[in-house]
């Protein structure tokens, strides 16, 4: 049976609160966005709270990463110091065995198409893009499909805090979700989306920039609407939806040429497990993916 998994997600991605984008278009990120809450005064009072936690049994990696984190958990919880802190130390505590690099499947390939959730390089704005396609995964088991999603983001936001602002990343990234395939099977999987909407509540605020739905068919719009009421307009308008005819148009505004080109390869094959063209975009940032799971605690962010 083909996953409901990317659909799930995505409606669950949409339930937790973000600040609202000020974007020149729906694809830009919004820069300013949440600023008001993220002070240089109200960064530096949760940071030397974390920088203090070493005591309390903080890893001196675990502190760094809090360090990163810092400015977005203070923009999810709109700028109040000590929720904001709660959030991190719970998610601190979440990484623990939230994280685990041995639950990656790996590249999708022809071969290895548990997982449709495909990191394919940096759009025109640095954010990562995944793509995802419900229909093109063989897997439809909960726990492993999202072992395998937090890592797969793990390893998408590795360069976030790189030394040389050449090689950053930004800060959220772009799930493009192709619905070709898609039928009521993918639509109905609560026990993900609860799942989801945990995880990405609580331990991924403000990471979301841009949730593209190509052809998202009638189903969907029943699925999203009834998760209508959970969720504020500052997030529904992350949500663009695209037609077939005007993809390349659309897209071309966010996607560098090589990954737009291999998108519109995928929809014009047929969607099915191991279905793609092959091989994945490729850019210096995706060329040294952590193939090996042991090597995953290098690539983790790390704030300065």
């Amino acid at each position: 049976a083909a996953e409901a998994g990317p659909v799930a997600m995505a409606a669950a991605v949409l339930a937790h609160r973000e600040e609202a984008p000020e974007a020149e278009n729906k694809f830009r990120p919004a820069a300013a966005a949440g600023a008001t809450h993220d002070s240089p005064a109200a960064i530096a009072t949760v940071r030397e709270w974390i920088d203090e936690r070493g005591g309390d049994g903080w890893s001196a990696e675990e502190r760094s990463w809090a360090r990163g984190a810092a400015p977005r958990f203070l923009r999810a919880h709109r700028g109040e110091l000590d929720s904001a802190k709660a959030g991190i130390g719970r998610t601190v505590e979440w990484r623990r065995t939230g994280i685990k690099p041995d639950s990656w499947a790996g590249r999708y390939s022809e071969e290895n198409h548990k997982f449709c959730f495909i990191p394919l390089g940096l759009d025109l704005f640095r954010r990562p893009v995944v793509y995802g396609c419900p229909a093109r995964a063989s897997c439809s088991d909960v726990d492993s499909t999202i072992d395998h999603v937090v890592m797969d983001l793990e390893y998408a936001f590795a360069n976030e805090f790189a030394p040389d602002p050449e090689e950053r990343c930004a800060g959220q990234w772009v799930w493009i979700v192709d619905f070709h395939g898609f039928g009521l099977a993918h639509a109905t999987n609560p026990s993900l989306g609860r799942r989801f909407v945990s995880v990405f509540d609580q331990h991924c605020p403000e990471r979301l920039g841009c949730l593209v739905l190509l052809d998202p068919p009638f189903v969907f719009s029943m699925l999203l609407g009834a998760l209508r009421p959970f969720l504020d307009p500052a997030t529904a308008q992350k949500i663009v939806t695209v037609s077939s005819s005007d993809t390349e148009a659309e897209l071309r505004a966010v996607l560098p040429e090589d990954m737009l080109g291999w998108v519109l390869e995928a929809l014009r094959r047929e969607p099915s497990p191991g279905s793609l063209p092959f091989p994945l975009p490729s850019s210096a940032y995706w060329s040294h993916p952590a193939e090996d799971a042991s090597e995953s605690s290098e690539k983790l962010p790390v704030a300065e």
